[in-house]
């Protein structure tokens, strides 16, 4: 028979324990909380896409989905014969626009290109290759990034 004075100890190290795995249980939990809710989106900058004679060979067969990352994803198309990037959040809707062949849709309806907003794109030589450069930046950014370098150029 265990004394009173294992059996004090026994609920000790039982408690202790208890209050340890409780512990660590509510900080996993936090974090999966803190990951889903997400807090802020990581701020979209510059992307470079890649090498433009693969891309232009890709938007070609169709406009296509491209991440940058986090929230900071848009589509690739051909407008004429310049390759543009368009958001696919129009202001005002609560849909995602997606490629539908060689146009685009929004909550089931077909929209005119006219109704889409373009990121900023450009051809910048980067390793000898000419690569689509696409500005993911909100327009404050831009502007407060180069008030910054123009300050400490």
């Amino acid at each position: 028979m265990a004394s009173a004075r294992q059996r004090s100890g026994d609920v000790k190290v039982i408690a202790t324990s208890a209050l340890i795995v409780l512990a660590v249980g509510g900080l996993i939990l936090g974090g999966i909380l803190l990951a889903i809710r997400g807090g802020h989106s990581p701020a979209c900058g510059r992307l470079t896409v890649g090498s433009v004679d693969s891309i232009r060979t890709e938007v070609d067969a169709g406009p296509y989905f491209q991440s940058g990352g986090g929230s900071c994803g848009f589509i690739l198309a051909l407008d004429g014969s310049d390759i543009v990037a368009y958001k696919i959040h129009i202001p005002g809707s609560s849909c995602t626009v997606k490629p539908k062949g060689d146009g685009f849709q929004c909550g089931g309806k077909l929209l005119d290109r006219s109704q889409l907003r373009q990121y900023p794109a450009s051809i910048e030589s980067v390793n000898g290759i000419d690569a689509l450069i696409v500005d993911l930046r909100t327009p404050a950014d831009i502007a407060r990034d180069n008030s910054t370098s123009s300050t400490t150029g």
